[in-house]
This record gives structure tokens, sequence and C-alpha cells, in this order.
């Protein structure tokens, strides 16, 4: 009779031997064979900023922002670092009195010189920046690049606004469309030490009393 048994006993951990050991994995564990889960490919990519809550966070510790949708503020978006802003084809647009940014320059004992670069990585060239007030109001900043993009200040006729009112150490313009419509005021209003504008940028004061360019040197030199 005991033979009987460990001769199926035997017979069965033979047949069983036989099976691949995924085979006899729970349908849920995929790490035996094949590593972890893929993850689902409609996973959203995080490092897109989408809300203007999400935008402001960012902005305190800079790098480089992405815009993953059309963002709306109601207040200026304070920049406290070195940082990219990739439009990436959507629009960011600011109805505060204020302007759409500000640089933060620190203190006359411990001064910042963040630089900031504006582009738009986006095949169809769509994004952009609306404002009610001024694009970038900067005080003392590095440096500022614009490569895209499609800057906008819309103000009413009689009101004084620039477009970009900034003192920094370059201004560097290689693309995209700056413009100042309707306003008394400039495109550009500008202290550097060295100005670089080429052929591809586009500077427009509208149909206002303002102008393009009004530019002096890091120390006050026409």
């Amino acid at each position: 009779m005991k033979k009987r048994i460990l001769a199926k006993i035997l017979a069965i951990t033979m047949v069983l031997s036989l099976f691949p050991a995924t085979a006899i994995a729970t349908e849920g564990d995929e790490s035996i064979d094949g590593g972890a889960p893929a993850a689902p490919a409609n996973v959203s990519n995080d490092s897109l900023i989408q809300d203007p809550e999400s935008l402001v966070e960012a902005a305190k510790t800079g790098g480089t922002i992405t815009l993953g949708a059309d963002i709306a503020l109601t207040e200026r978006l304070e920049i406290y670092a070195d940082t990219v802003l990739d439009l990436n084809g959507y629009t960011l647009s600011s109805t505060s009195t204020k302007g759409a940014l500000w640089m933060d320059y620190g203190t006359s004992s411990d001064p910042a010189e963040y630089d900031l670069t504006i582009q738009d990585s986006s095949d169809a060239g769509e994004g952009a920046i609306q404002s009610t007030g001024s694009i970038l109001t900067a005080y003392r900043m590095g440096d500022l690049v614009i490569t895209g993009g499609t800057l906008t200040s819309s103000v009413l006729p009689d009101v004084s606004t620039n477009a970009l009112d900034i003192s920094c150490n370059e201004f560097k313009m290689t693309g995209g469309k700056l413009e100042l419509e309707d306003g008394r005021g400039a495109a550009l209003d500008i202290q550097s030490s060295k100005i670089i504008i080429t052929d591809n940028a586009v500077l427009s004061s509208g149909e206002g009393n303002g102008c393009a360019i009004d530019a002096t040197g890091k120390n006050g030199e026409g």
C-alpha cells in the first residue's frame, strides 16, 4: 500500500516538473518573467505644467518649465531662479495690472541676476504670452534670451506701458515676435551692456504712440 502511494506522489512530482515556472505563477504577477509591469501608454508627462498653481511653484526653483496647456494668470508670475520658459505651442496669458512676468532681483546687499530664456519648441510655433500689462519687468537680471513665441502687451491707447521693461547684462532675440499694441511706451525698454537682435526677430509698437525700442547702456549711456 505504501509503495503505491509513494509511486503516485513520485509520478505527480515528475509531471509538475515538466511545466515552466511562469506557467504556475499567478495571473497578476508579472515580475517573475519580464521585469516590472510597463506603465500605461496614456500616462501624462508630469514634467508638463498645466495649471497656474503648478506654474507658480515651478517658477520658485526655475530650471526648464514646459507648458502642457494654455494657462491664464490673474497675478503676475514671479521668477526666483535661472529659468527656461518653453511655451511649447501654448498660450500663457495674464490679466494682472502688474504684467505677466517679474524677475526677482534680490537686495542691494545681496543682488540676484537670474537668467531667463523664452522659447517655443513646438513645430507649429504657436506659443504665446499675452498680457494686459507688460510682458516682463526686471529691474536687475542676468541675460534675457528670446528664441520664439509671440509676446503681446495689449493696453489702452492712453496708458504708458513697455512690453519688456528690463535692465539686464545681455539681451538676445533671435526669433519670435514682441509687440506693444496701442499703448504709449516701447515694445522694448532696456538698459543693457549688450543687445543682439537678429533678422528673424520682430519688434512692433502697433498702432499707438509708442516706439519699438528705447535702449540705453547698462550704466545709462545712450
